[in-house]
């Protein structure tokens, strides 16, 4: 409890289907569409957005089950149990980075969202609320006539896991300069944000999933996994006028990071270390 009203208190701190494009990615990957221009697990595309320009680039993760909750035993809290079986039955899609600034100016050039002086562009928006990021799935579907949406707790932590059983997907050791916490050794440390993009990926080429901002997902807030669905499906009964975020930020301790950690946040609430990436169903 002492642990999640400190996390609480640093985030007081601040206040029809149009075509994707496949080809070269972001992180130097070429990927192309199969012959049935069904994406497959791995591949990356775009869409593109009625208005011009292109939604954000997304990465298809595999179909699979894992064991959602604390099964490291490294930092465990009562709020990651119990360990228990989740079947992902379809594979989706995932943005490969924290939707940036950039990201989201396309769908409001005058939000009132504060970079404060570290600026813009490629790094993670900040200062959205639960609300604000369903907004901009809502408009990004519309946009592309594809299902945008939060990923789901389940779906988060299977992402951010990409097939590991450690505290994070490296290891159960934090190292140097894999991520940016308070104590992750690299040049953003405690201090700002980092452009997405800085550290390298997971298994499923997906970044940041450890440290830069928190992460907002779909589930209501319950305090512990009974009776939390088996097929990775969002938890929408318990307290939904709070939500989860998941996976730590610059400001973090690194067992914040862990991919099993999550904290309750009330939908309103806006920070300097909190932002959101989204999810894509496919065909």
């Amino acid at each position: 409890m002492k642990r999640t009203i400190e996390c609480l208190a640093i985030l007081a701190m601040a206040s029809a289907a149009l075509p994707c494009a496949f080809g070269q990615t972001g992180n130097g990957a070429d990927s192309a569409p199969p012959p049935d221009g069904v994406p497959q697990p791995g591949d990356a595309f775009v869409d593109a957005l009625r208005s011009g320009g292109q939604g954000p680039e997304m990465v298809v993760v595999p179909a699979g089950r894992f064991r959602m909750g604390c099964v490291s035993g490294h930092d465990c809290i009562e709020f990651e149990h119990p360990v228990h079986e989740v079947a992902i039955e379809r594979a989706f899609a995932v943005s490969r980075y924290e939707i940036t600034f950039e990201d989201y100016g396309r769908f409001d050039a005058s939000a009132e969202t504060d970079d404060h002086g570290w600026g813009r562009g490629r790094r993670p928006v900040i200062d959205v609320s639960w609300t604000d990021a369903h907004d901009y799935v809502g408009w990004l579907s519309e946009q592309t006539g594809q299902r945008y949406r939060l990923l789901t707790e389940a779906e988060w932590e299977y992402a951010a896991r990409a097939g590991s059983e450690t505290a994070y997907a490296w290891g159960d050791e934090i190292g140097t300069d894999r991520a940016n916490c308070e104590a992750c050794g690299s040049r953003w440390d405690a201090t700002r944000t980092a452009p997405v993009g800085s550290f390298e990926p997971n298994g499923f080429g997906l970044h940041d999933m450890h440290g830069n901002v928190w992460e907002w997902v779909e589930d209501c807030w319950n305090g512990r996994y009974f009776d939390a669905p088996f097929d990775g499906s969002a938890w929408l009964s318990g307290d939904c006028r709070a939500r989860v975020i998941r996976g730590g930020s610059f400001n973090s301790p690194p067992q914040l990071l862990r991919s099993a950690d999550r904290v309750k946040t009330e939908t309103r609430t806006r920070s300097f270390s909190l932002g959101f990436r989204v999810a894509r169903e496919l065909p």
